[in-house]
């Protein structure tokens, strides 16, 4: 049994109960550190959970054969929470309307694990995605990774995910 949760309350209840943690690093990424922490500090085993912490990051991921693709491919995901702030819900936006709707700055938003600090949205090559994904796991003891996109294009988003899957593959 897992809660689902963005918060260092949600990471606190989890571990009072003994139960896994589900983060949703794709809403709240930089509550992560300290919502982590927060769960492994406060877990107490009991007959009900697995008897040690058990963490699942769910994050927005893309990859791509290049840097400059993957970042790209982050834009629908951006356009989407602009919108939603902006108070206006909808359907995640297609990679071209989303190239015209967003700024420069809204696209060139960081996409790479700063110091431990998880972006928005992750993306970037295998190798590039492995070597930020393996520190970030092994300091918070992450047992899995869930991974969420927002691309779609069916051919794009097959294509990321099989790369993701390289990525994290012996992880």
């Amino acid at each position: 049994m897992f809660t689902l949760g963005s918060s260092g309350n949600s990471a606190g209840f989890a571990g009072q109960l003994g139960i896994g943690y589900a983060f949703a690093g794709f809403i709240n990424p930089r509550a992560a550190k300290a919502a982590l922490r927060s769960y492994r500090e406060s877990f107490t085993a009991t007959p009900f959970g697995p008897g040690t912490p058990q963490i699942i990051l769910a994050l927005n991921i893309v990859a791509a054969p290049t840097e400059e693709e993957a970042l790209t491919l982050t834009w629908p995901n951006r356009a989407m929470w602009a919108d939603l702030r902006a108070g206006k819900p909808g359907p995640v936006p297609l990679l071209a309307d989303a190239a015209s709707s967003l700024s420069q700055e809204q696209k060139d938003i960081p996409v790479h694990v700063e110091g431990l600090m998880l972006p928005q949205c992750l993306a970037g090559t295998p190798d590039s995605l492995r070597g930020q994904l393996r520190p970030f796991a092994e300091k918070f003891g992450v047992t899995e990774i869930m991974v969420q996109d927002a691309l779609n294009d069916p051919e794009l988003r097959s294509r990321s995910r099989a790369l993701i899957a390289e990525a994290l593959a012996g992880l």
